[in-house]
């Protein structure tokens, strides 16, 4: 059975489990799961994804959310946090580490606070759900502030498109990304370029592309937090191309209205697993 038809099953029978033991058999479901995953075998997609994942720890100090020279902007809401990349660095790989998400607000003392984790990337289980999800044969993936390259990597274990393209304004990640492409044999369908998607360039790349995807890549790296962005790009997505944000569109103050619609489904993955992407269609 596949994923969906399996869990399907699943939810069917939970249903039917009473009252008085629901409870008991949603630990006992929590239990067995959590035992078995280490003893499951890897599907050759995650696998890979897992080698490339240590490979960009070699390039990318703990917890991999900004290189050495890089600038981000927090916004307000997220000034006490902690900017890592979560497919380079998943919890449990900090965890192992024992890196601390805890800050003393005065030194020495027992005013310890709880700082929060933000990731600049998807984890790979965002992105196998999202590939898996999304089944059609694209012939044209943009990602817009690729980073790691890791979206564009997962793309070409998962897809067959021809062209996978990352658009990403900081040298120091194309350079990066671009070693690791060419280590994994992965150069003949995936290019990088080291471009603003605001700027000419960036935006004839936006016009051929009929998957776009967007990892918050403005609300830490714009001071407009994307809006100067998004007025330029309106008008140069190519009719019919699918968008993935995070967050979504309208959450950052931007209008659809005239230029995509949210075709984000209520039912499937976009509903546990993929619940905080938004999915749009270019009009």
């Amino acid at each position: 059975m596949d994923f969906e038809t399996s869990k399907a099953a699943f939810l069917e029978l939970y249903n039917k489990v009473d009252v008085e033991s629901k409870c008991r058999f949603s630990r006992w479901v929590g239990g067995f799961c959590e035992g078995e995953i280490d003893n499951l075998e890897k599907s050759e997609t995650e696998e890979m994804l897992d080698l490339i994942s240590d490979e960009l720890r070699k390039h990318v100090d703990v917890p991999g959310g900004r290189l050495k020279n890089e600038i981000t902007m927090a916004p307000e809401c997220e000034e006490k946090s902690v900017e890592t990349d979560e497919f380079i660095y998943p919890d449990q790989i900090l965890e192992a580490m024992e890196f601390s998400l805890q800050e003393c607000n005065v030194c020495q003392s027992r005013n310890i606070e709880n700082l929060n984790l933000v990731t600049h990337s998807m984890s790979k289980d965002d992105m196998m759900a999202l590939f898996a999800t999304l089944k059609k044969d694209y012939s044209v993936i943009l990602d817009i502030g690729s980073r790691t390259g890791c979206v564009l990597f997962a793309a070409h274990l998962m897809t067959k498109c021809k062209r996978i393209i990352g658009a990403e304004i900081e040298q120091g990640w194309v350079d990066i990304s671009r070693k690791v492409a060419q280590k994994f044999d992965m150069e003949d369908r995936i290019e990088i370029h080291n471009e603003n998607i605001a700027n000419e360039k960036g935006l004839k790349l936006l016009s051929e592309a009929d998957l776009v995807i967007m990892h918050n890549p403005f609300e830490w790296f714009s001071k407009e937090k994307g809006e100067k962005e998004f007025e330029l790009m309106k008008s140069n997505f190519k009719k019919g191309a699918i968008i993935v944000t995070l967050p979504s569109i309208e959450s950052q103050s931007i209008s659809i209205e005239g230029w995509c619609e949210n075709i984000t489904p209520k039912e499937g993955p976009w509903r546990d697993e993929l619940k905080e992407f938004t999915l749009y269609k270019a009009i």
